[in-house]
């Protein structure tokens, strides 16, 4: 006699089916509602448990139920119900999944600004430079943690795939200050790329609780506002570099047509995931520069203390001890230029080939005096970090100060094509535009250089 025809398996299976199709049911609600209300994501996994607990409940009670003797009427209409409440409970389950598949990447877009129906829609503005087809900008990734204090985390995410695919050969990535402008959400993606010249956008959002974190991001046509690809990650924080290395891939695949086959590697810049927050932390601060400079000098010590051999934090420090004398007085006892230059030469021992480290290095050697060193490290940190606007600028800065006026445009020009919207880059190519337009003889120009810029030593030619 085959097993299925013992009456009290058939009424365990029956019984069991049903169980499941609830616990996934259950699941889609879940999903659906746990995010609203600020439950994390282990909250599912629980629910899961305990769907997994009952059913080994409710199938030793079916089978043991099987065991009583009922009239065959009687047991038809109750494996009658048991099936229609089967298949109902898993329609439902499935409408539910669909429904939140369909709803996500709007749930994760809570920035999106709404316009009234009756505003005219404004015509996309012109861009400032042309849009280079291999180009793209990395925009803020919301956050939707329940700790409005975690934006840290969702910033700091989306520069560090910004630094990534500005590693990728020829493909052009805005800097942070330009694409970091767009955080309200209430820029369409046609006017995005007309006033960063880019031709396509990175955006999503950022989900952490505890250990646990959701990162959804989508790849969009900044011209046609077509979404190229898309996709959501659910990973704990010890998996974040390998998620990096994931999305920043699939970029580089979507964009293959154009690229060409690119592989893209992250290698983890530490292992102490506290270590890894501090410096995302001090980055944010750094960045913004001003008053945060003490913080973000703390949150980056601490890094380096945890984790010595934390060669991005080392870079970080070094740089937020360079600009320092230019926001704020230096503390009591400090020597703010010595402490740059022990922080990039420790960031420099560890890995010889930083970029972030050999820009710093040259300014350095700018300040010293030294221009044949200050050349050397900013061409090669250039070479490892074309995209980097920072490091396009201080190489402007420094053919500026030696008196190489032209060249110091063309420096400043690029960094104002990779950063459109940066005041800073803006005023240094207007500061080197009157000195080469009007376009001067030649003579005139070598007088100009030599009496010094904008003071022309006589009349010439």
């Amino acid at each position: 006699m085959s097993p299925i025809a013992d009456p009290r398996l058939r009424s365990a299976l029956r019984a069991g089916l049903a169980w499941l199709a609830l616990t996934w049911l259950l699941a889609a609600i879940a999903n659906l509602l746990f995010p609203a209300v600020g439950l994390p994501l282990t909250a599912v996994r629980w629910l899961l448990a305990a769907m997994g607990i009952g059913l080994v409940i409710v199938l030793a009670l079916a089978y043991s139920r099987g065991t009583r003797r009922f009239s065959d009427d009687d047991a038809a209409r109750t494996a009658h119900r048991i099936d229609q409440a089967t298949v109902v409970l898993v329609l439902a389950a499935l409408s539910l999944s669909l429904l939140h598949q369909f709803l996500q990447p709007y749930a994760d877009r809570k920035d999106v600004a709404v316009a009234p129906v009756e505003a005219p829609v404004p015509a996309p503005a012109q861009p400032t430079i042309p849009i280079d087809p291999h180009s793209i900008a990395v925009l803020p990734f919301a956050n939707l943690s329940p700790d409005p204090d975690d934006a840290y985390f969702a910033d700091g995410l989306a520069e560090e795939l910004r630094n990534v695919l500005a590693r990728i050969d020829g493909l052009k990535v805005t800097s942070r200050s330009s694409s970091f402008q767009f955080r309200d959400g209430a820029t369409s993606a046609a006017e995005i790329a007309a006033r960063l010249g880019v031709a396509h956008l990175l955006e999503g959002s950022v989900r952490r609780q505890d250990q646990d974190v959701r990162i959804t991001v989508q790849l969009v046509d900044a011209v046609s506002e077509r979404q190229l690809w898309s996709n959501t990650y659910e990973r704990g924080l010890g998996d974040i570099f390998g998620v990096q290395q994931e999305i920043s891939q699939a970029v580089a695949d979507a964009l293959a047509d154009s690229l060409g086959v690119r592989e893209v590697q992250v290698a983890p810049s530490t292992q102490d995931l506290q270590a890894y927050e501090m410096f995302l932390r001090g980055r944010q601060l750094f960045v913004q520069r001003g008053a945060n400079l003490p913080a973000a000098r703390g949150l980056l010590e601490d890094a380096v203390g945890r984790d010595p051999r934390f060669v991005d934090a080392w870079a970080a420090l070094a740089g937020t001890w360079y600009v320092w004398r230019s926001y704020a007085p230096e503390p009591e006892g400090v020597d703010t230029f010595a402490q740059a230059e022990a922080a990039a030469a420790k960031a420099l021992a560890l890995d010889p080939e930083h970029a972030a480290a050999l820009a710093v290095a040259a300014r350095i050697a700018a300040d010293r005096g030294d221009r044949l060193r200050e050349a050397e490290l900013i061409g090669r940190s250039l070479a490892l970090a074309p995209n980097d606007a920072n490091t396009r600028f201080w190489k402007g800065l420094g053919q500026y100060e030696a008196g190489h006026v032209e060249a110091a445009h063309a420096s400043f020009l690029q960094a104002r094509q990779l950063d459109p919207l940066s005041g800073l880059h803006i005023g240094w190519v207007g500061i080197t535009t009157p000195v080469i337009a009007p376009a001067a003889p030649r003579c005139c120009r070598k007088r100009m250089h030599s009496a010094g810029v904008g003071r022309p030593a006589g009349r010439c030619c």
